[in-house]
């Protein structure tokens, strides 16, 4: 089981690489040391139509503010989901939308994470993947819009890494 997870997190964090570089820059993604997220999912197991709701918590364990762009959880987490044999699930339409970016949002806010505080999210996986065959899936949240410290701020370039906080892999299962 351990090598399916190891196998799994490594074609995460390669999509997530790539699907990262829409811009056009070669920007390394880079794990967030300043930013933990863990993931659960309510309920582990549901039939399909059912709503499946994975609750978010981003805590800081930056001993300084940690800036993040906060828009909605939608906007603010890129889901990643894959069956037991690491295919990925295809997405809704509203996926599709939500991961090109489609959505023109106008306000966009920040949230100050102060040093072991945490922000709480829900996002409804069934709203954004393509749920309806039974089976057994694994789920990735991956949080962006990482702001640099701005102690250490350098002006950014092409090359220069983006920072994302990766969650836990959680298991949850489809059932007739």
């Amino acid at each position: 089981m351990k090598a399916v997870i190891s196998l799994l997190a490594l074609v995460i964090l390669g999509a997530s690489a790539a699907a990262g570089q829409t811009s056009g820059a070669n920007h390394p993604i880079i794990d967030s040391w300043r930013l933990q997220v863990l993931a659960t999912m309510e309920p582990a197991s549901a039939k399909a139509g059912t709503p499946i709701i994975v609750k978010l918590v981003l805590r800081s364990v930056w001993y300084r503010v940690v800036n993040v762009s906060d828009i909605s959880p939608g906007n603010d987490y890129e889901l990643v989901v894959v069956d037991s044999s690491g295919n990925k699930l295809s997405r809704t339409r509203y996926g599709d939308q939500l991961f090109r970016g489609e959505y023109v949002l106008l306000h966009t806010d920040l949230a100050y994470i102060e040093p072991g505080q945490e922000i709480g999210s829900e996002i409804d996986v069934t709203k954004i993947f393509q749920l309806d065959q039974p089976g057994i899936y694994y789920l990735w949240a991956i949080r962006g819009g990482i702001w640099p410290d701005p102690d250490d701020f350098v002006k950014p370039t092409v090359d220069s890494p983006i920072e994302k906080a990766f969650s836990n892999p959680v298991r949850f299962a489809i059932v007739r």
